[in-house]
């Protein structure tokens, strides 16, 4: 590991800290955490069987030349994987947290959510930890990377608690609901997966916005999607996209007018059903080049290919 941690009390380094180690020395009821990436997987294995409440705000974004397409694959498709996720895990700690209403998931609403802050809390006892650094919540930031942390802690009565609480909740402001027990209920259509994508897909266009002033929903700045969508459509007619890419940038054009401003309701109402057929064209197509592979002889093992 080459994780350096600050440990600010005791004005200690560790050069090559144990986030894991140092976090849960003390014992901590909630975990609130601001990562600009994390998975379904990290959070099963690292978050769930220690925190009875925890809320994590992703920056799941770019503010490069491709803000527009990132922010749409996040909302439109990845979303729905990770409701896809749920639908079919059930049983799974990760489906379970979500329903019951203790694991939250919020994501950028505007500005590029960069920041790592992770605060633990003690109700009981009233006192926090502190992290605030570089580090991601991914199992690359945690164990390989050569990341920085800076380390509090103390009751959550010292001033230092209420300066890093109003971090969080500054920057919980520039955020919108990603999945939440709420929105995962209404999602969910028992022995339906196609109503359930487009309960998804229904959700995430109501959340599009040309505004940054809107609350939970997601800024599509007109002109930045007008440049995308140049850019873009050049791209596909010189053959230069991929079919994942090509996607997103039919959907966004689906929603949005070439001047990048967000379609009339009843155009955007018709425009789900489409982006759904489109997306499950696509799956299709990707599961039937999987299934026509050739296969070998390890493919049938133990049974010998020539039986």
């Amino acid at each position: 590991m080459t994780l350096q941690i600050l440990d600010r009390e005791k004005n200690k380094l560790y050069s090559d800290g144990n986030f894991w180690e140092l976090s849960r020395k003390e014992e901590n009821d909630c975990f609130y955490g601001v990562s600009f990436v994390s998975s379904i997987k990290f959070i099963e294995e690292n978050l769930l069987p220690f925190y009875q409440d925890i809320e994590l705000i992703l920056g799941l974004s770019d503010n490069g030349n491709n803000s527009i397409g990132q922010r749409m694959q996040e909302l439109m498709d990845k979303r729905v994987s990770w409701v896809n996720y749920v639908e079919n895990n059930l049983e799974s700690e990760f489906a379970k947290r979500i329903l019951d209403g203790s694991l939250r998931l919020r994501f950028t609403k505007d500005k590029l959510i960069h920041s790592k802050v992770y605060l633990m809390e003690n109700k009981e006892q009233n006192t926090y930890q502190c992290f605030t650094g570089s580090m991601n919540l991914t199992e690359t930031a945690v164990l390989k990377n050569f990341e920085q942390l800076i380390w509090d802690y103390g009751s959550k009565n010292d001033d230092l608690y209420q300066l890093y609480k109003q971090m969080y909740d500054d920057i919980k402001k520039s955020s919108a609901t990603y999945l939440d027990s709420k929105r995962l209920k209404g999602f969910l259509v028992k022995d339906n997966s196609k109503q359930t994508q487009l309960n998804v897909y229904t959700d995430s266009i109501n959340m599009l916005s040309n505004s940054a002033d809107t609350d939970e929903k997601v800024n599509f700045p007109s002109d930045e999607v007008k440049v995308y969508l140049n850019d873009t459509t050049k791209e596909i007619q010189n053959g230069n996209l991929g079919k994942k890419e090509a996607v997103t940038v039919n959907q966004t054009i689906k929603l949005f007018t070439e001047l990048g401003n967000l379609r009339k309701e009843k155009t955007l109402k018709k425009a789900t059903s489409e982006i759904l057929n489109l997306n499950q064209i696509i799956e299709y197509q990707e599961n039937s080049k999987k299934s026509s592979k050739k296969k070998s002889d390890v493919d049938y093992f133990p049974k010998p290919a020539l039986i």
